[in-house]
């Protein structure tokens, strides 16, 4: 209970000062969340359809999503973020040498090191998964022209939404996509 507690504070002041790409909306308080890039999408099909243009888009799940993000991914990404040192150090320090064991006809097996995955339930891991998944996001953005959209008086481009662990990549062609 008392790490729990101890992680929902960490979670409350890293949600604060945070900065990832703006096209992730999962996990994110405060905000609109996910509702914001579903009305984005909307609009975006509701204006290929309008003016006739061609639309791809992609829908990428990552399976097991918090179980597949490895430690050492993470700590570079936190460092990647510029965190201050003592609080990538103190995450670094609740993830590792995590060690299991499995039990099978009466017998233990010897220690497993845990090296992938953000604990379950924990108040931080969704914020540290978004965190290992913005490098993937980031770059996705980059090498994806996406569609271009008007937004007020000017224009802009869109090549990915981000909705927790489910990726929307969206392209003006079907091959660049």
């Amino acid at each position: 209970m008392l790490l729990w507690l101890f992680t929902k504070i960490m979670a409350k002041r890293l949600s604060e000062t945070l900065e990832i790409n703006p096209r992730q909306k999962g996990f994110l308080a405060a905000t609109p969340g996910c509702n914001e890039n579903i009305v984005v999408l909307k609009n975006i099909i509701k204006g290929a359809k309008y003016n006739r243009k061609d639309l791809a888009v992609v829908f990428v799940d990552l399976a097991k999503a918090f179980d597949s993000v490895g430690h050492k991914l993470l700590i570079k990404s936190l460092q990647r973020v510029r965190l201050p040192k003592a609080f990538v150090s103190l995450i670094a320090d609740l993830y590792t040498g995590n060690t299991t064991v499995v039990e099978g006809n009466g017998n233990l097996t010897t220690p497993i090191t845990i090296e992938r995955g953000v604990k379950q339930g924990d108040p931080l891991s969704p914020i540290l998964f978004n965190i290992a998944l913005d490098p993937l996001v980031c770059s996705l953005e980059r090498a994806n022209s996406g569609v271009s959209m008007p937004l007020g008086s000017r224009r802009v481009n869109c090549s990915t939404l981000a909705f927790a662990d489910d990726i929307a990549l969206l392209s003006n062609s079907h091959t660049r996509v």
